[in-house]
């Protein structure tokens, strides 16, 4: 439409932490296994245009629906609660807040052992390098993830085992796990920072090791022990 005024433009970087999820998870944990909880995201730079389109291309069915299937994937059987949004858009941010339920997500065993898995939900727009082999470079954006899970344990029950904290360093990004157990909460945060990185096909074992360890890290279970 420009003719000779016209010409490409290259955009520029913007820094991981521009394009922040920030979640936050409030959590009460039963004796029976079941939890109750809220998940509060708080969506930033271009991480928001998607929590964005999807709430305006969907309808409200189709909606909550979507949010159902995110849940029940990391907690088999989970109930989707209340949805609150609130399309921050001259702010480049977006904030969604989802009540929820799991009827069995710990694992009672021997009537004196909860176990269960501190991360309830998966990342948003997750990674996953399954083949043997690429033919093309990994292409990974500049994003950035911060969560933090507060798990308020049941009466009578400590916890007996915690997995390692982890942390993960490559030039593309870095990962990072923390547990910490005080006054009858259980507190487990994570980050994950990714560079925009074109990572070559020979380099693809590098990438790919990287996020089978994070898979491996957010399947480690917590353990607890009722006195």
């Amino acid at each position: 439409m420009a003719g000779d005024n016209g010409g490409l433009s290259k955009m520029p970087i913007t820094s991981p932490e521009t394009n922040l999820l920030e979640r936050n998870v409030e959590v009460s944990l039963a004796n029976d296994g079941s939890i109750k909880g809220i998940i509060r995201e708080i969506a930033n730079g271009q991480e928001s245009t998607i929590f964005r389109a999807q709430s305006r291309l969907l309808s409200a069915g189709d909606y909550n629906k979507l949010i159902e299937a995110w849940l029940t994937r990391g907690a088999t059987g989970a109930q989707l609660g209340k949805i609150t949004s609130n399309d921050k858009h001259n702010d480049a941010s977006f904030d969604l807040d989802v009540e929820f339920s799991v009827p069995h997500y710990a694992q009672l065993m021997q009537d004196r052992l909860l176990v269960f898995k501190p991360v309830i939900v998966g990342r948003r727009g997750g990674v996953f390098l399954t083949e043997i082999k690429r033919d093309q470079p990994v292409m990974l954006n500049s994003n950035s993830m911060k969560e933090t899970v507060t798990f308020n344990l049941p009466q009578g029950f400590v916890v007996d085992e915690m997995p390692d904290a982890v942390t993960l360093e490559t030039p593309f990004g870095k990962y990072t796990t923390r547990y910490e157990a005080k006054d009858n909460k259980l507190v487990f945060t994570r980050s994950l920072v990714t560079n925009r990185t074109t990572v070559p096909v020979e380099k693809y074992n590098s990438v790919k090791d990287f996020y089978s360890k994070i898979m491996a890290a957010e399947q480690s279970p917590v353990v607890l022990l009722k006195k």
